[in-house]
């Protein structure tokens, strides 16, 4: 059924018109062409209340939600006609005034995508697409749910601006066409049994079949919603989000008493997650979105059988690690987690969906056997050295994080000696590179050993070597990392007695220019 005739059969009478009178005359300033040579304004997503509104509203808990509003309606009346302010105001009203608060949002939406079109920013089809699908983002309707029925006028408001921006997004191109059936049919599976019903009567609340009466859970799907429910209001309290994630771990994997069956390729008869997926993921890690990344990981999980799919839970824990404070606290409680739960599932973790794509991906593997194995350590059992390679064909950086960590504890067992024989004998070294981030790994070792006079004649070496290699260029991050380690060896040399201080000083002040020139920023946290 498509949307236009979903509006009509559960209203009745003909289809709602795009916006009407009264509500368009809400929304007026808000559209009101902006000054100057264009109508929809200029990009406000290098404004400062943007990036305090984006990173406000990408937390977990704790969110101010007056301020995201307040800086949408700024931003859309003074600075830019935007599709993403209007995405963040719509979810802020949600979680501040509920189903009526999301109908505003809708309808703000909507107003823009009347007057503007295609015109809306933000400028590239693909934010474009991104902005308005922010209206059915897993999180939003999770949250929805959790907000109770929609009553009648509000109900209304909401389907005619859904309504429009489906109409009008149609004849959008591929690029820019958002995808917004997640929340179509949302209101098609809630809504639906209402139909024929007088829009001005109050809807029984059992007319939801995704809505149970309190206390009552007649079935899997009911247990799942009710999960959800408690999750999405969970995320919105305080520290809520290490609460929220275990109820629905609590859920999927504590129900789960035997291994799911498979042939003797060890695939399951289980779909696989949407392919599309791990391409987002990998995205978020790519651009350090963590926060984002977390969200996007606990929307997946509750998706099928996505509570199998363990790459889950290692882009889970990559963002924990660099989420900082206090996602970093609650790592190693999610870990234990999900080792016991493998620990008490022998060989799960090796199996694939009816499709082949594995559980758990070699990475993940990996991860799995380094951070979420349970081991009796008072009876001898040590964490095993995962195999390395200089060369990896599934990762850019190699396994250079991991040779790190073991040429450390190598170090400290046996002696730096014995961690350069062991980096000197690594396989894969093919490129010049290899060499290169080996020489590296062997200075940051010598420092952290106190041997200063070989990370400083080791980082001198590399310092020079990328002077001709396209690493200036090409990698500014790793030139960045060895100058300012050459920075902090100078440092530790000038502290001796027969140091020539002076010609130290002049060093260090080239190389703080030099990393002025390869990161402004974060030169300037390091002076």
């Amino acid at each position: 059924m498509t949307l236009a005739n979903f509006v009509k059969t559960l209203v009745g009478g003909p289809r709602i018109d795009s916006l009407q009178r009264a509500r368009t005359d809400t929304w007026a300033r808000w559209v009101a062409p902006i000054p100057g040579e264009h109508a929809y304004g200029r990009d406000p997503g290098y404004e400062d209340a943007f990036f305090e509104l984006k990173d406000e509203a990408g937390k977990l808990s704790g969110i101010d939600d007056g301020l995201i509003i307040r800086a949408c309606e700024h931003l859309l009346k003074e600075t830019g006609k935007d599709l993403r302010l209007a995405g963040y105001y719509a979810f802020a009203r949600l979680r501040q005034d509920g189903t009526a608060g999301f109908a505003d949002g809708l309808e703000l939406a909507a107003a823009l995508v009347d007057r503007y079109g295609e015109e809306a920013l933000p400028v590239r089809h693909e934010a474009k697409k991104a902005a308005l699908e922010m209206l059915a983002t897993a999180r939003v309707l999770e949250t929805l749910e959790s907000r109770g029925d929609f009553v009648p006028v509000d109900l209304e408001r909401t389907l005619a601006a859904l309504d429009v921006l489906v109409m009008h997004t149609a004849a959008w191109p591929d690029a820019a066409r958002p995808n917004l059936q997640p929340l179509v049919s949302r209101f098609e599976k809630k809504e639906a049994p209402a139909r024929g019903v007088d829009s001005g009567m109050a809807m029984p609340a059992a007319t939801a079949p995704g809505k149970t009466s309190a206390g009552s859970i007649a079935s899997t799907r009911d247990l799942l919603d009710q999960a959800r429910a408690m999750s999405a209001w969970l995320r919105d309290q305080e520290n809520g989000y290490l609460p929220s994630v275990r109820v629905v771990r609590s859920v999927r994997w504590d129900t789960l008493h035997d291994v799911p069956p498979a042939d003797t390729a060890s695939h399951t008869r289980l779909a696989p997650p949407r392919a599309e997926l791990r391409q987002q993921m990998k995205r978020l890690v790519l651009q350090k979105h963590w926060h984002e990344l977390l969200e996007r990981v606990e929307g997946a999980f509750m998706e099928g059988v996505n509570h199998l799919w363990f790459d889950l839970q290692y882009f889970q824990h990559v963002a924990l690690d660099h989420a900082g404070t206090p996602y970093s606290a609650w790592r190693e409680l999610l870990r234990a987690d999900f080792a016991l739960f493998l620990e008490r599932l022998p060989g799960i973790e090796r199996l694939a969906f009816n499709d082949g794509t594995p559980f758990a991906d070699d990475t993940t593997l990996e991860w799995i056997a380094r951070h979420a194995v349970v081991r009796d350590l008072e009876a001898g059992e040590t964490i095993a050295s995962l195999p390395v390679s200089a060369d990896s064909e599934s990762d850019s950086t190699g396994d250079w994080p991991e040779i790190e960590v073991q040429a450390r504890e190598l170090a400290t067992r046996e002696g730096i000696e014995a961690a350069f024989a062991w980096l000197e004998g690594l396989p894969g070294m093919k490129t010049d590179r290899h060499r290169y981030l080996q020489r590296f790994v062997m200075a940051r070792l010598a420092d952290h050993a106190g041997r200063h006079d070989a990370a400083f004649a080791l980082l001198a070496e590399l310092d020079g070597t990328s002077r001709s290699l396209p690493l200036m260029r090409w990698e500014p991050a790793l030139t960045f990392e060895v100058k300012h380690q050459l920075v902090k060896a100078l440092k530790a040399m000038s502290s001796r007695k027969d140091a020539d201080k002076p010609a130290l000083a002049r060093r260090i002040g080239e190389l703080h220019a030099e990393l002025a020139v390869l990161d402004p920023a974060r030169a300037l946290t390091l002076s």
